[in-house]
């Protein structure tokens, strides 16, 4: 049994015949009898099973560390997780999300602490908010470029796509994979101006009428993150376990 900050965990071996399912139907029983919040059991290897104990709710006092400069990039932290755990967005392994929630669930809140936690690194960000830019419109000067509305966002996600057209062509000419493999002098610039970003151009060249939002969307979800595009989307379905920060 080891003590953690808030409770302990411990690893139990497996007798012949049990299978992980018995201890995770057993967790809220070991909880009572134990008077703790909750207990919660994990695979750890074939045969062994983590049982964790926390006496008090991680998430009434989250205690996250403090983050100093950007950090690593694309990655987030954004939250406290029920364990008590950082919540942690990493873009790089996991480049698609879809955020789901019922009203008022925070949706909002976990995008804002996402676009915060990214703005300070090396990275173009872009916004589509058809609430009229009530949610991204305070982070219109570090966005490359922000739709608020319908014609607004086919033009923009039609630029993205004409970025990864680009983009594959380049990786293409090059024999590489993704961007990551191309020399330093052939990868898309690091660093971008909102004021004058290549994304911003794009979009101001495109007419409205051409094909629909959800057209692009699928174009984008197929062609990245080998190109270097990341997206993330909220959508109201039922609400998320955690606690942001």
């Amino acid at each position: 049994m080891r003590p953690t900050r808030g409770g302990f965990w411990m690893l139990v071996r497996l007798l012949p015949g049990q299978v992980p399912e018995d201890f995770v139907k057993a967790a809220p029983a070991m909880a009572h009898d134990w008077q703790v919040h909750a207990v919660r059991v994990t695979s750890w290897r074939p045969g062994v099973v983590r049982v964790t104990a926390s006496a008090t709710d991680p998430l009434r006092e989250p205690r996250l560390p403090k983050q100093r400069g950007p950090g690593r990039l694309l990655r987030v932290v954004v939250g406290a997780l029920e364990t008590g755990a950082p919540w942690v967005i990493d873009l790089r392994r996991v480049p698609h999300w879809l955020i789901v929630g019922a009203t008022r669930s925070g949706k909002s809140t976990l995008l804002n602490a996402l676009v915060a936690g990214l703005a300070p690194q090396p990275v173009a960000l872009v916004g589509i908010d058809c609430k009229g830019g009530m949610e991204l419109s305070l982070y219109a000067t570090r966005l490359s470029a922000l739709a608020t509305g319908r014609a607004q966002a086919v033009r923009l996600l039609g630029a993205l796509v004409e970025m990864t057209l680009d983009r594959m062509a380049i990786c293409r000419a090059a024999h590489v994979r993704n961007i990551r493999g191309l020399p330093d002098l052939a990868r898309p610039p690091k660093r971008h101006d909102p004021r004058s970003d290549t994304i911003k151009a794009q979009v101001d060249r495109r007419r409205a009428g051409r094909p629909g939002p959800s057209s692009y969307c699928l174009r984008l979800g197929s062609r990245e993150p080998p190109v270097g595009f990341e997206p993330t989307t909220p959508a109201l379905q039922e609400r998320c376990s955690g606690q942001l920060s």
